[in-house]
């Protein structure tokens, strides 16, 4: 399960701009940043709108996710996993009401929600710097510059 959970988070992870990546070891901590808040305000809109959902909304939305289901035990690529970001990244955008969130939570729930974004944001940015120790010539810098590594070709 630790495996497709790791396969699921890096399938979402989307560390560069372009699919043609012009320099692996640059920080790209702004791109991730923005990429986790969506995808993490897409899951909390998801998880409040669950249960208003229709049986057609529930086909739809599993005719979408079956095909990411999958690829989730397999090598894993960004690509593989487009309807559920599209659908996360739609979610967030379309059923975000901030005024109305606003307005009708209460101060500890707003603080309480904040903490609960802070601990979530750095838990992605952990799992991921983790992944990134994984890459072939040394681990990628979350926040800061580093040399480019020599190639041994």
């Amino acid at each position: 399960m630790g495996s497709w959970l790791r396969h699921l988070f890096n399938g979402l992870d989307v560390q560069y701009p372009t699919p043609y990546i012009p320099a692996v070891y640059v920080p790209t901590w702004g791109l991730a940043w923005l990429n986790y808040t969506v995808l993490l305000g897409g899951m909390v809109i998801w998880v409040l709108a669950w249960r208003r959902a229709s049986a057609p909304g529930y086909l739809v939305i599993l005719s979408l996710l079956i095909q990411c289901a999958a690829v989730v035990p397999v090598a894993m690529e960004c690509r593989f996993l487009l309807p559920l970001h599209l659908l996360l990244c739609a979610a967030f955008a379309f059923g975000l009401r901030p005024r109305h969130l606003w307005r009708s939570t209460s101060r500890p729930t707003r603080i309480a929600a904040a903490c609960l974004y802070v601990t979530a944001l750095a838990a992605c940015f952990w799992v991921s710097s983790n992944a990134q120790r994984q890459l072939e010539h040394g681990a990628k810098p979350v926040f800061g510059p580093q040399p480019a590594p020599s190639v041994l070709w």
